[in-house]
């Protein structure tokens, strides 16, 4: 979007267009279907266009009196195409071909200042003092002089203001010397006009971005205020956050010590009981087995023995012998079945602490969880309060677009595309 002053540079830059179509009405028709051509196809939006533009410059480029009318259009059409690179090469083409045009004078200096080439363009501004003639004249082409004045009035304002600091002075001063002294009469009133009008539009957008910036700084100190007070209380939840989640903590694992404690005391019985059950196991198992060796001996004896009052004796010792092997069975019963009794009472007391045990750790583990989780938001906490705690700059979104505008080139002055199509078409017909 042009700015204001553009748009008044370009209105004011109409002025000439009569006396410029005078300069340009000597040129060949056949030059005047070549620009046409090439400003009509090329002068649309997209790729097809630019293509078309650049086949119907080389259709005419040899059959034209005047190359560089042809030139200087397809050179609009590339900077209407935003083909800055080409453009520029093109235009330093034409000046070096012919130095009177004016035209592709302004075209190449703009470009190279907008690309931030400013060394560059004062080099060019100070080449193309040669071709302006240092008197006041009454023709035509002094209003293409007139509009170079406006043009290096508002561009040497630019380096003056917001690009200075990308400026050789040194250098600018120079050059800036010998454009003085071919500003006379209306030229220097011209270039007086646009200089101030854009000194004038930057100190007005630099104050807003000033004004924009402390407005911006003074937001920011006052969220920062509200942030230290919202961190101090987040730090103080913090606090009690913490403390709580460390007494949870304690409680859980002392109620566990208890809980294991008190597991451990119901157990303990249950294993006297069950270790005197198999020590008594242990001994009827081993009657048992001996029992069993005393049968087996006297059966063996009384089949191989003939005598009857040994036989009696034998069977009256196998009798005693099978009612204690009945009794100890008995009693090797009973034990199995106390024992399998203890056992499970005292699996449903470990099951029953395992439980607990589970319970309780995965309570603990939670707590430490957000214990950790506390610790870390206090980490937060720090790094913020060191954050709030740097001086506010006020380099908001919109400051940085204000500043942003407040350098830019096309502020001030965006080429009058428009008004150079127009005349070179004015010219043509």
């Amino acid at each position: 979007m042009l700015a204001g002053n553009s748009r008044q540079f370009a209105i004011t830059c109409g002025v000439g267009i009569l006396l410029s179509i005078q300069v340009m009405s000597t040129r060949a028709a056949g030059a005047s279907s070549g620009v046409t051509q090439v400003l009509e196809q090329g002068w649309a939006i997209g790729p097809d266009s630019l293509a078309t533009a650049r086949q119907a410059r080389a259709a005419w480029m040899g059959s034209t009196s005047d190359q560089g009318a042809l030139d200087t259009a397809f050179g609009l059409v590339l900077v209407k195409h935003h083909k800055y690179e080409e453009a520029a090469t093109l235009f330093e083409s034409l000046t070096t071909s012919d130095e009177e045009n004016q035209v592709a004078w302004r075209a190449l200096i703009w470009l190279q200042v907008l690309q931030k080439k400013s060394e560059s363009a004062l080099l060019k501004i100070d080449q193309m003092t040669s071709s302006i003639r240092p008197d006041e004249g009454d023709d035509a082409s002094e209003e293409e002089t007139r509009a170079t004045a406006r043009f290096l009035g508002r561009i040497f304002a630019y380096m003056d203001g917001p690009a200075e600091a990308d400026v050789s002075q040194g250098v600018r001063k120079l050059v800036r010397r010998k454009v003085d002294r071919l500003m006379v009469g209306a030229r220097a009133a011209d270039f007086k006009t646009n200089y101030d009008e854009v000194m004038r539009e930057f100190e007005k957008l630099t104050d807003k971005g000033d004004q924009a910036r402390d407005q911006a700084v003074e937001d920011q100190e006052m969220a920062k205020e509200q942030e230290k007070q919202n961190l101090a209380d987040l730090r103080k939840r913090l606090e009690i956050d913490q403390a709580e989640a460390q007494e949870r903590l304690d409680t859980l694992r002392s109620e566990l010590t208890k809980e294991l404690e008190e597991f451990n005391r119901m157990e303990a019985p249950l294993n006297d009981a069950i270790s005197r059950l198999e020590v008594q196991l242990s001994i009827v198992r081993r009657e048992l087995l001996s029992l069993t060796d005393d049968l087996n001996r006297l059966q063996s004896e009384l089949d191989q023995t003939k005598d009857p009052r040994r036989r009696d004796n034998l069977r009256r010792d196998i009798d005693r012998a099978e009612i204690l092997l009945g009794q100890y069975q008995r009693d090797n019963q009973v034990i199995l079945g106390e024992g399998n009794r203890l056992t499970q009472r005292r699996d449903a007391v470990r099951a029953s602490r395992a439980e607990m045990t589970r319970r309780f750790e995965s309570d603990i583990q939670e707590t430490q969880e957000q214990k950790a989780n506390l610790m870390r938001r206090e980490r937060r906490t720090d790094l913020d309060e060191k954050r709030i705690r740097r001086p506010a700059k006020g380099n908001t979104p919109h400051v940085r677009v204000m500043s942003a505008k407040a350098t830019s080139l096309r502020t001030y002055f965006d080429f009058p595309l428009e008004l150079e199509r127009h005349k070179l078409l004015t010219a043509g017909s």
